[in-house]
């Protein structure tokens, strides 16, 4: 029999995978000659993963993890007023799947919460006012909030179908909180063209935050309109985290890269 908390720790694993893409998102950099103003970023991952969670290891394509996805939608989006900002980089997503295990078959739904909030500024940026040339630095502080709902019934029938089948539902609600330290910055090529980079750390272990998580992405931008800008590149996303104590304590290490598109919208 499977322990509990080894069965949440995997379904764990298929909540954050499985979802449409990981959290941190588009770095847009806020024009300099503006005082204040909204940025919003609908984006996605196209992404593979590795996981390895109680001794076993599992390895999934974009294709693996798209066919999980029923619903996902992500965004991310900042408010500026001169050099300070504030993010909310949030991901929906509703997994479903059902699996045939000999006389058994598995039918599970997970619904996944995940939301980053960040608040920092811009302490370097030798930009003109009006001009999106040269270079701009971000370091932002924060915490990303995890939550995935699992919901799974085990039906297991008979081979003459005297009996009727043997329903057994197990539900769980997970949650944590990951602080997060960002650095970032964006590097203006010409006045439609550049590149960004972002690097985030946390975790630590702190209460019942993962043991380290860690973000890196490289992305180039290309603004096609003044209100509009599409950025392309890569990311890597990893984290390890502990569920439970003693013979039931679950480790889990999770590494997901691809490529990443999204759309930036200047407001103001």
């Amino acid at each position: 029999m499977v322990p509990r908390r080894r069965l949440g720790g995997l379904f764990l694993v298929l909540g954050v995978i499985g979802a449409p893409g990981p959290l941190i998102a588009q770095e847009a950099a806020p024009d300099p000659g503006r005082e204040w103003g909204l940025i919003f970023t609908p984006y996605a991952n196209l992404a593979s993963n590795a996981t390895d969670v109680g001794g076993e290891r599992l390895r999934q394509s974009f294709g693996d993890l798209a066919g999980l996805t029923d619903l996902g939608f992500q965004m991310r989006s900042t408010a500026y007023y001169r050099w300070a900002h504030f993010t909310v980089d949030w991901t929906f997503a509703r997994l479903k799947d059902t699996q045939e295990l000999g006389p058994a078959q598995v039918d599970f739904t997970v619904n996944q919460w995940i939301v980053d909030l960040g608040l920092g500024g811009r302490f370097y940026d030798d930009r003109d006012a009006g001009s999106a040339i040269g270079n701009s630095l971000y370091l932002r502080a924060g915490a990303r909030y995890w939550q995935n709902d699992i919901d799974v019934l085990t039906t297991i029938g008979n081979e003459d179908n005297i009996l009727p089948p043997v329903e057994i539902p197990f539900k769980e609600k997970q949650e944590w909180w990951d602080p997060m330290l960002t650095l970032a910055g964006t590097f203006g090529i010409t006045e439609t063209v550049g590149f960004g980079l972002k690097a985030a750390a946390g975790g630590l272990g702190i209460g019942n935050a993962s043991n380290w998580v860690y973000d890196f992405e490289g992305l180039a931008h290309f603004k096609v309109l003044d209100w509009m800008m599409i950025s392309t590149g890569y990311r890597q996303f990893s984290y390890n985290r502990e569920d439970g104590e003693g013979d039931e304590a679950v480790e889990t290490t999770v590494l997901v890269t691809g490529p990443q598109i999204g759309v930036s919208f200047f407001v103001f």
